[in-house]
């Protein structure tokens, strides 16, 4: 067997809206094998390339849907991509349903992935139920996993938080805005379920998975958060679940002394059932999870609901997001069963780690990375959607045969794998992902055997943009499309804990550093710029133009 130099076919440049015509790329020429070959061990590393430029599914400007929401007392649109797109094909109506889960869950609908025609904004897929109370579980919520059957039933694992600090109760939180340490929010996921293919979704349980002690006033961000799919594993008949995890040292949220971080799996051969979820804890599939409101735990039996973080190598990636590799990849010999996708750490730059399965390790708990993060920023239109000027987030891999080629042919389990887009190929495979909450792309993405040449990329990185003086009280804000952002902002308050200060021109418009850029708006409520990434992100100093094709101007006054 050989493999072929690739030369992709071109793709349509962006546009803005609802992609009704994609043309798709072809992948490279890799599998030439005929005949299924049975994978024991995967002994080959597949590089993960992107194939062609970005393409803007979905524009905040032209398809946002004219709902509003409350916040601070400020009425704002309730439609910001907020999770990882996801996508489901309904068996029952045999339309493919996209969203990145938001307050208002609407979703772009078509026949396929490849031709939506329109964004549902008369149908919202999940209605959060937005309780006020931490002890309910089901708070601000995102539809975030889906599993669909050929039968049109459904399960779902919602990400759930409980923000005190926009709560208006001060015996919940003594903030009321979000705090660099993220206090007074507590994450938990719940089940959700379906009827008609995922037509609509709505809360079966909550909580599932939670940490063993209730909220605690002023504490940090903690809390296990459902983020990746729901992988049915053929080989042990279990469905598994990656959920990030966190809690703090001596707050019940684990054993006494102890302080945890990253993604645990949780696993069940009934997920309908809230009580048959299991996590792996280091050695066995043995963690439970309890209300602790309902069932306290006492600190010694803490780590009974303890999940253990899985093995990625050293890799401090975020979201994690496992797919199964389906068709005729599989008849490679060696070739891996799944791969997993992830946000770097520290969200510098618009990549994405890639991972493929450890050679041993109980399933989903051990992964290597397969490749150097990949770096996408040059894959996307400086002019529009690249150049550093869109924070990446939450990608995510989605095959568009997944319900279609992928599957076809296979028993009801494996339908039901695609039609809950866990499968993957190399003929129209393409990572999603959210940038400023603004947009959602797709960029056309193919698997390499090692060693064969890559596609060059169409938008040579730009230089780091010129930095402002250090030190400055005073900067003047102008050419900005956004009138009222114009004017001069002074420097207000403390500096904040990651060494920078805030500016302010008025009440609705601030100069401020979070999350690794500069920003031009009102923190927790809007935000209407962000500058390129500064040196190493630090917040050294504002970088002076804030666009690679126009935008707004900052220059230090004083």
């Amino acid at each position: 067997m050989g493999t072929a130099p690739v030369t992709p076919a071109p793709v349509a440049a962006p546009r803005r809206g609802i992609r009704r015509d994609t043309g798709l790329c072809r992948a490279p020429a890799l599998v030439l094998a005929i005949g299924v070959v049975t994978v024991a061990a995967s002994t080959i590393s597949p590089i993960l390339s992107p194939i062609g430029p970005a393409e803007i599914v979905w524009n905040a400007t032209a398809d946002r849907c004219p709902q509003t929401k409350w916040v601070h007392g400020i009425q704002k649109p309730c439609e910001e991509p907020d999770s990882m797109p996801i996508a489901w094909h309904n068996p029952l109506t045999n339309l493919t349903s996209l969203i990145s889960a938001t307050s208002c869950t609407y979703a772009s609908v078509g026949p396929t992935l490849s031709t939506l025609t329109h964004h549902d904004c008369k149908h919202a897929r999940y209605v959060p139920v937005n309780d006020s109370r931490p002890w309910t579980y089901a708070n601000h919520q995102w539809l975030q996993s889906t599993r669909v059957y050929p039968n049109g039933t459904g399960v779902a694992l919602i990400h759930n938080e409980f923000h005190g600090e926009l709560s208006g109760n001060q015996s919940y939180c003594t903030f009321d805005r979000k705090t660099a340490e993220g206090q007074c929010i507590f994450w938990s996921t719940d089940l959700g379920k379906t009827v008609d293919g995922g037509d609509t979704w709505e809360l079966a349980h909550a909580p599932l998975l939670t940490l063993p002690r209730p909220y605690v006033k002023d504490a940090g961000i903690a809390g296990y958060g459902e983020l990746g799919s729901i992988l049915h594993h053929a080989a042990d008949g279990y469905y598994y679940a990656h959920v990030s995890r966190s809690y703090r040292n001596n707050t019940g949220g684990g054993p006494p002394g102890t302080v945890g971080g990253g993604t645990c799996v949780f696993r069940t051969a009934t997920p309908a059932d809230p009580t048959s979820y299991r996590g792996w804890n280091g050695s066995d599939w043995s963690t439970t999870s309890v209300d602790p409101y309902t069932d306290p735990a006492p600190a010694d039996d803490l780590w009974r609901h303890t999940c253990a973080a899985v093995d990625i190598g050293g890799s401090r990636a975020t979201h994690l997001n496992p797919k199964e590799f389906a068709g005729p990849l599989t008849q490679i010999a060696g070739w891996p069963t799944h791969a997993m996708v992830g946000l770097p750490s520290g969200k510098n730059g618009s990549k994405v780690s890639v991972f493929l399965p450890a050679a041993e390790g109980a399933p989903f708990t051990t992964w290597v990375e397969g490749q150097p993060d990949l770096d996408l920023d040059s894959w996307m239109d400086p002019c529009t959607i690249g150049g550093g000027q869109h924070e990446w987030m939450y990608p995510n891999l989605i095959d568009h045969a997944s319900p279609f080629g992928l599957s076809d042919g296979g028993d009801a389990m494996h339908r039901s794998d695609g039609l809950s887009y866990t499968l993957v190929g190399n003929s129209s495979l393409y990572l999603y992902a959210v940038l400023s909450r603004a947009f959602i792309i797709r960029i056309p993405v193919a698997w390499f055997q090692p060693g064969q040449p890559l596609p060059t990329a169409p938008f040579p990185p730009a230089p780091p943009p010129a930095l402002n003086p250090a030190g400055c009280t005073q900067f003047r804000v102008s050419d900005a499309s956004i009138a009222a952002v114009n004017g001069i902002y002074n420097r207000s308050g403390q500096m904040v804990a990651d060494g920078t200060y805030r500016y302010k021109l008025d009440d609705a418009h601030e100069l401020y550093h979070f999350q690794a850029t500069w920003r031009l708006g009102q923190p927790s409520v809007a935000v209407y710029y962000v500058a390129h990434r500064d040196i190493a992100a630090r917040g050294d100093a504002v970088p002076i133009k804030w666009g690679n094709c126009g935008g707004p101007v900052v220059h230090c006054i004083a």
